[in-house]
């Protein structure tokens, strides 16, 4: 049944060395033995105490009520959905080189429970709590996960109404977990608006964690760390310590002022060993035949773009240390994939210390197919993986009209405005940028540099 099929998820590890050579043995972590499905793993490294945290969603497709009707396939969403789930996580001891399998003395419930089901029935596994006083039982499927300064800090999307069929009421939340003491803060509540705020990812960048996320259609970002450190105001509720952003941190940044779907549900993060920060996505285009103006034969596509954090585009001076202080900026977005009828998503990315961009994508075809003299357009059941190499440019580029000059006929003698307008096509952000001025003397046929 599809039921027990989904139910045989396990998850396993293997840890390679920086030249991709496999470092040890393949692992496995978690043991259900069909009883349980195991998905969406995230693991990340704390630097202070050398452990690590494995979060992952635990799904009981066996729930009690919940049953999947093959003859009601297009019902598949509502299995998927009332399914019971959990997040649980698991601990690797950088003391011991161990996943730890026991619990703490203080642990009381996960020994009761291998107290009454069987020494080892739990394997070490535990199960955060995500619930807060003044909503329904919180369920969580969206989630990402980083390490910084012996903290492991976890954003997730709460769908505060539990109504699958509303998106405006999902917001970010975020709890921290103290990698010295093992415990949790209350949830914080990161965004409270009447947008969508989904596919929530996290990364380190210079000294801080980001948090980007699809915020209606927009990449935006914050600095996760800052907040955490200064932005919190303190509240005791019943003897509980909650936590508050303070308005003076309550704010986020686009990556780019344009609202694409396409762009914040597909994207994926990285820095380069270059010290910049990339974004690359894909998103959906439709290409016009020639002397048509209908997108009823248009050609469909499926694209690449990239943007570019540089990180230290401009010097705004020096600290108090007479350390140098930077002034960060965006490139603008740059397209990867020309060809039409291409079709690329599932993209990875890694950049060297010469600012040479690698993608990793899956590349794939969209085919034709009819059934009962209904027509309509599918993936292909092949695809490929395709490597491409980029290296960062500016491109400047200048047209007619972007040069002014005010007045356009002076006088003999008069002082002459010229203005001009550069756009910049590269994905690198332009700096040192000259411009060069020359104006033709018809008298002795030639012509004078102006500055």
């Amino acid at each position: 049944s599809l039921e027990e099929l989904l139910s045989e998820n396990e998850i396993y590890m293997q840890l390679f060395d920086m030249d991709g050579e496999k470092y040890g043995e393949t692992e496995q972590l978690t043991f259900d033995n069909g009883l349980y499905s195991n998905s969406l793993p995230e693991i990340t490294f704390d630097e202070t105490t050398k452990n690590m945290m494995l979060i992952y969603k635990k799904t009981d497709y066996l729930t009690e009520g919940v049953a999947f009707d093959e003859n009601q396939a297009e019902k598949i969403g509502d299995f998927l959905n009332n399914s019971y789930s959990t997040i649980a996580y698991r601990i690797y001891d950088g003391g011991t080189e161990q996943w730890q399998d026991e619990y703490n003395d203080d642990e009381i419930s996960y020994i009761e429970y291998e107290e009454a089901n069987g020494e080892g029935k739990l394997y070490g596994q535990r199960f955060i709590d995500f619930n807060m006083s003044d909503l329904l039982p919180v369920k969580v499927s969206e989630y990402a996960v980083a390490s910084h300064k012996d903290k492991i800090l976890i954003t997730y999307v709460l769908d505060v109404d539990r109504d699958i069929t509303t998106k405006d009421d999902t917001d970010l939340f975020v709890i921290v977990y103290d990698s010295i003491t093992g415990k949790f803060t209350k949830p914080i509540r990161i965004t409270d608006d009447s947008n969508p705020d989904i596919n929530p990812k996290e990364i380190e960048f210079g000294d801080s964690i980001y948090l980007f996320w699809n915020n209606d259609g927009y990449i935006s970002y914050i600095d996760l760390d800052s907040i955490m450190e200064y932005g919190l105001n303190e509240e005791l509720i019943g003897g509980e310590t909650y936590y508050h952003i303070d308005e003076s941190y309550n704010f986020f940044t686009n990556v780019m002022e344009e609202q694409n779907y396409g762009a914040a549900e597909s994207f994926s993060l990285t820095t380069g060993k270059d010290g910049s920060l990339y974004v690359v996505w894909n998103e959906y285009e439709l290409t016009l035949t020639e002397n048509t103006s209908s997108t009823d034969n248009a050609v469909k596509s499926r694209h690449m773009y990239i943007a570019m954090y540089d990180a230290k585009y401009n010097m705004l001076g020096t600290g108090e240390n007479s350390e140098p202080v930077y002034e960060g900026a965006w490139g603008n977005k740059w397209k990867l994939t020309e060809l039409p009828g291409e079709n690329n998503n599932e993209q990875s990315i890694a950049v060297d210390e010469d600012g040479i961009v690698t993608v990793v994508n899956r590349k794939y075809s969209l085919v034709d197919e009819s059934v009962n003299n209904s027509k309509y357009t599918k993936e292909s059941d092949f695809s490929s993986l395709i490597v491409r190499t980029y290296a960062p440019t500016t491109s400047l580029a200048i047209e007619d009209e972007d040069i002014k000059i005010y007045p356009e006929y002076p006088k003999s003698g008069e002082r002459v405005k010229l203005t001009v307008n550069a756009q910049n096509y590269g994905f690198k952000p332009s700096e040192h940028v000259t411009f060069k001025f020359e104006i033709y003397d018809h008298v002795l046929d030639n012509y004078k540099q102006l500055g």
